[in-house]
């Protein structure tokens, strides 16, 4: 993946050093983090986490991308599929957007995208997203993406609702 984009948005690959501040200003923030596994990163961590991500996109082909805002190409959040830990060739979608972009739309239209691109271009059966139950705008996200609460399931040290989404036919 070189990148995505959509009306408003474009995901491509990490620029650490050049993404760090934006996106310290998400992951360092503990409303935005309050239901992702690790919970807030400071600084370091945060950077750590981008080196990560880049290297895991480099060695699967895909990942966990920066959300850059087309108009002035802040990163505002970060979206993208990877496999579930510990469950083989799973793969999981997944967004977080900086909360002063909440209620815009952003994570869904990123999240479609990213769908798209995980069906037409990894030729995956089936897409699904973790979502932990008190977390209701992601829910709603995954919603509009037209996925389906399949079950409960423990990962990441948690019970989260596991969604699934088939390929369109």
């Amino acid at each position: 993946m070189n990148t995505i984009e959509t009306e408003r948005l474009l995901m491509r690959k990490w620029g650490i050093e050049g993404d760090l501040d934006d996106a310290f200003s998400f992951y360092g923030d503990a409303e935005t983090m309050r239901f992702i596994p690790g919970g807030v990163k400071d600084r370091e961590q945060t950077r750590a986490s981008l080196q990560r991500m880049f290297d895991r996109d480099k060695e699967d082909g895909f990942g966990i991308w920066p959300v850059a805002h087309k108009a002035d190409q802040r990163v505002i959040g970060a979206c993208g599929v990877f496999y579930i830990p510990d469950h083989g060739t799973d793969v999981e979608i997944a967004w977080l957007f900086d909360k002063a972009y909440h209620g815009h739309g952003y994570a869904t239209e990123a999240a479609r995208a990213v769908t798209e691109f995980a069906f037409a271009e990894l030729r995956l059966p089936v897409l699904y997203a973790l979502i932990h139950q008190a977390n209701t705008p992601s829910i709603r996200v995954a919603n509009r993406l037209g996925m389906e609460f399949h079950r409960m399931m423990y990962a990441y040290d948690r019970d989260l609702r596991l969604y699934e989404k088939q390929p369109p036919r």
